[in-house]
């Protein structure tokens, strides 16, 4: 069941996207990126199976990401 406990907030993120910090953590199998003008984190791979197809995730390859979960009805946060 999904309740809304809040309505949705729209902001404008200005292009070409620029990722200021990436945090990669083996221990919790996650790798999350700080975007310009975004409150908060947004997990990029999550997850044993997601982590080891990151690999050695590159900034491109970050930034090829970032648009891929930016495209997602629901975003995923940390």
């Amino acid at each position: 069941m999904n309740i809304t406990l809040r309505p949705a907030e729209v902001i404008t993120i200005p292009e070409p996207l620029t990722i200021s910090n990436i945090k990669d953590s083996f221990q919790d199998q996650k790798i999350t990126a700080r975007v310009d003008r975004v409150p908060r984190e947004i997990v990029l791979w999550a997850g044993a199976e997601q982590y080891a197809a990151a690999g050695n995730w590159t900034n491109e390859s970050a930034l090829e990401q970032l648009n891929l979960v930016l495209s997602l009805s629901s975003i995923p946060w940390d």
